[in-house]
């Protein structure tokens, strides 16, 4: 039971690495296809930050092999994912960047490769980081990279929207993923019978 165990767990980090290869080859694809990424000021940190990820997971691949506890790797990479999210939101508009649900599905990667508690932790960090980010540019510690400044209302609103919709998405992927270790544990009952 427990080599079944780490193997799920080990093919569910393999698809966590696979799911972030396409998602950062479709970025990296699309930066090249709209050429819409060229006006912001920050694409070379943009282009940049692409290629740390392919880097990053391509060591993931690597050390994927040689780990022993998959329950902590996980984790770390997906608190990574969630540093490079915001990095991403950030070089993208910050509260104007169309790519905060990246932060959404880390959540629920996070619910499916380990646990619906991992959902709430995620969700708890994004929520810390989000927030943080935002305040920094409202406060205008951190330029606002789209040039427009923030209004409070949209400020507040957008914050409030964005911590709600974390948890939402937390409970919905951790709710979906204790039913679907359920079924995978009934159907594990009937083989053995």
């Amino acid at each position: 039971m427990v080599t079944t165990n780490k193997e799920s767990m080990r093919r569910r980090i393999s698809a966590l690495i696979f799911f972030r290869v396409i998602f950062v080859s479709l970025l990296l694809g699309s930066s090249f296809v709209f050429k819409g990424f060229e006006r912001l000021p920050t694409y070379k940190l943009f282009f940049y930050l692409i290629v740390a990820l392919y880097i990053l997971t391509i060591f993931y691949l690597l050390l994927l092999k040689k780990i022993k506890n998959f329950f902590k790797f996980a984790y770390t990479q997906l608190i990574v994912d969630v540093f490079f999210a915001i990095t991403l939101i950030y070089l993208t508009g910050g509260i104007d960047s169309w790519f905060s649900f990246t932060l959404l599905l880390i959540i629920i990667s996070s619910a499916i490769v380990l646990n619906k508690k991992a959902g709430y932790i995620i969700a708890s960090l994004n929520s810390i980081l989000y927030g943080t980010l935002i305040n920094l540019q409202f406060y205008n510690i951190l330029p606002v990279l789209s040039g427009e400044y923030i209004k409070s209302e949209e400020y507040l609103h957008n914050i409030f929207i964005h911590i709600v919709s974390f948890y939402v998405t937390a409970f919905l992927s951790g709710y979906l993923s204790t039913r679907l270790e359920k079924t995978e544990r009934e159907l594990e009952e009937k083989e053995a019978l």
